[in-house]
């Protein structure tokens, strides 16, 4: 499906940089082996200026991705970073995924893959755009995006209460 590419975030971003923004679907890219506070911070600075942007009316945003496939390691607290961009973002009714967060979730500690787990990811760009932007007539309120692999059970801690 071809969309027209505009894009209204710095092309300078460190650690992050926007990938072409569709008028559904807009990915950023964590250019850094290490999501780090930085790192992390940048991102939701990312997603921040595309979510007033579409406050401000002047796009359509229906889904962020955050793709993390360059990233392997991440600590918890650049992944509570990301967490308020998830907040901000279901706080307008955008979804935010992950994408490529596998490596991540494979090697990190118990507390980041807990956070993580919370996040719908998928493997590939690709297969995010095909979950979230299904072809033309296709009724999307019927397709949620799920991946189970992205799914981990893991036991609650005294920090998850207090948090």
């Amino acid at each position: 499906m071809s969309h027209p590419s505009t894009s209204t975030a710095p092309e300078t971003a460190i650690p992050a940089t926007p990938a072409p923004v569709d008028p559904v679907i807009s990915v950023v890219v964590a250019a850094t082996r290490d999501l780090n506070d930085a790192a992390a911070t940048q991102l939701l600075h990312w997603c921040e200026a595309r979510l007033h942007v579409f406050d401000a009316g002047q796009t359509g945003i229906s889904h962020l991705m955050l793709d993390l496939s360059r990233a392997r390691r991440a600590t918890t607290s650049a992944v509570a970073i990301l967490d308020h961009a998830r907040d901000e973002a279901d706080r307008r009714h955008v979804g935010i995924h992950l994408v490529g967060a596998g490596p991540i979730m494979a090697t990190c500690a118990l507390p980041v893959r807990h956070r993580l787990g919370r996040w719908s990811a998928y493997p590939t760009l690709d297969a995010a755009r095909d979950a979230l932007d299904p072809p033309a007539g296709a009724d999307r309120a019927a397709r949620r995006p799920v991946d189970p692999d992205a799914l981990v059970l893991t036991p609650i801690t005294p920090q998850d209460r207090l948090g």
